[in-house]
């Protein structure tokens, strides 16, 4: 699977308005309280920060609602700012994650970042579009759209593009992206995954 992903930032501002905007006229599919555990650094599969070959991240979510919890398993090739990577994923639940966390030291993946934020998951005409916030990166939107067939990225990019327009949304460059992330990184070091705090999401 091909994802083509814009994120940027979101003041209160043109968050209060966007999420309005997805309230009214797009599907809510996840509300949930989300840790993820990003892993794309200091080894020999997945590059260094600074040049990425693939990133891992293990996300446990929280439903709002109903406080079902959900655990997945993804990965990404390719440089961590790019908005065209190749993504796969495999569900998991929570008492299989000193599994997970075992099988990942088979590939000296022995630490990571744990991110928390409070997420909004939405459908709309083809879009997949997240709001993110409470987290440790400034609150910012994700718009992605996943394909199979490489030939659909333009049609893709553009469809994004005009959502953007017509919600006077700005996206990150992929170098805004990059340095938002690597001083996150920078004031958030890895840490042995014994010593992340499960208990984030509530």
């Amino acid at each position: 699977m091909i994802e083509i992903e814009k994120r940027g930032r979101l003041d209160p501002q043109n968050k209060l308005k966007l999420r309005n905007f997805l309230q009214k006229n797009a599907t809510l599919v996840n509300d949930c309280n989300q840790l993820n555990i990003f892993i794309e650094f200091n080894n020999p599969f997945l590059g260094d920060i600074e040049n990425t070959k693939a990133s891992i991240n293990v996300s446990i979510s929280k439903d709002k609602i109903n406080h079902t919890i959900k655990c997945k398993l993804k990965s990404k090739t390719g440089r961590m700012e790019s908005g065209k990577r190749i993504e796969s994923s495999m569900d998991f639940t929570k008492s299989d994650l000193d599994e997970v966390f075992k099988f990942l030291s088979i590939f000296q993946i022995t630490e990571g970042c744990p991110r928390f934020y409070h997420r909004e998951d939405y459908s709309y005409n083809g879009l997949n579009i997240t709001l993110k916030e409470g987290g440790l990166a400034p609150d910012h939107f994700e718009i992605d759209i996943e394909l199979e067939d490489k030939d659909q990225e333009d049609d893709a990019e553009k469809l994004i593009e005009d959502f953007l327009s017509q919600h006077n949304l700005q996206a990150y460059t992929e170098s805004e992206y990059k340095e938002i992330m690597l001083n996150v990184f920078k004031e958030n070091p890895p840490i042995p995954m014994s010593e992340i705090d499960l208990g984030l999401i509530g």
